[in-house]
């Protein structure tokens, strides 16, 4: 494997894509878990938050440059 380097944006938006990724699995463990419904609702609107505010800042996650960081 070959380290990359990321500067400026592109880190933070390779850290915004970590942030959705993360919260999906802990969204993903409650359902498996079978959490309280107001657990698995609270953890579906903090996605939809972090989601929300990537989307925001960096356009939806299979836009071109987006899927370039993941690719690298």
């Amino acid at each position: 494997m070959k380290k990359q380097s990321l500067a400026g944006k592109n880190s933070e938006r390779l850290k915004g894509m970590v942030e959705i990724s993360s919260v999906l699995q802990e969204l993903i463990q409650y359902q498996r878990e079978n959490r309280s419904d107001n657990e698995i609702a609270a953890k579906q609107e903090k996605l939809n938050t972090v989601y929300d505010a990537f989307t925001k800042k960096y356009g939806l996650l299979n836009d071109r440059q987006n899927k370039k960081n993941i690719q690298r």
